[in-house]
């Protein structure tokens, strides 16, 4: 069986991960527990996505800084998720590219987001900058292996409190 991270690039399972992130992450050999609900969101050349509470490796530092600065200050946290740009501009001088929509959302006991890296487009690949836009700076495979991460991570969060964690089907 291929692996999670080579099947996030297959573009009929990505569509089905993100139409039906449970039923898909089983047919990759992960099983989700009960309870935890799995949210898709995809990268693009002019969206990027930034989850508080998932994995922190491979992100830019000024990006760190404001997961970290969120996870201590949660009236801070509330204006990042409701105006990320807005809110690193104006806390940490930190400035996204003005074509980049970005969205910030936050992993809780019940809800795990994963972001898929960004894929070339029908028209072409990305070019370098797009590329660093989205992925921070990383490879392809360096971005599929941090989605593979975040949803072990975030869902090893979840079995601490109670609700089970997400493991490859043939481990035991």
């Amino acid at each position: 069986m291929p692996s999670f991270e080579e099947l996030i690039f297959n573009p009929e399972f990505r569509q089905r991960f993100i139409d039906n992130p449970q039923e898909a992450a089983g047919e990759a050999g992960l099983s989700v527990p009960s309870g935890v609900k799995l949210v898709v969101h995809e990268d693009t050349a002019t969206e990027m996505n930034l989850v508080l509470g998932g994995p922190m490796e491979g992100l830019p530092e000024e990006l760190q800084n404001l997961v970290l600065k969120a996870q201590d200050d949660a009236a801070f946290k509330s204006r990042l998720i409701r105006d990320p740009v807005t809110t690193a501009r104006a806390e940490t001088g930190f400035v996204f590219p003005p074509e980049l929509k970005v969205c910030v959302y936050e992993n809780t006991a019940g809800t795990t987001h994963v972001v898929l890296p960004a894929v070339e487009s029908a028209e072409g690949e990305l070019n370098d900058r797009q590329l660093e836009q989205v992925a921070g700076g990383m490879s392809a495979q360096q971005r599929a292996q941090f989605v593979a991460q975040m949803v072990a991570d975030a869902t090893r969060q979840s079995r601490q409190v109670g609700l089970g964690s997400i493991n490859r089907n043939n481990r035991r």
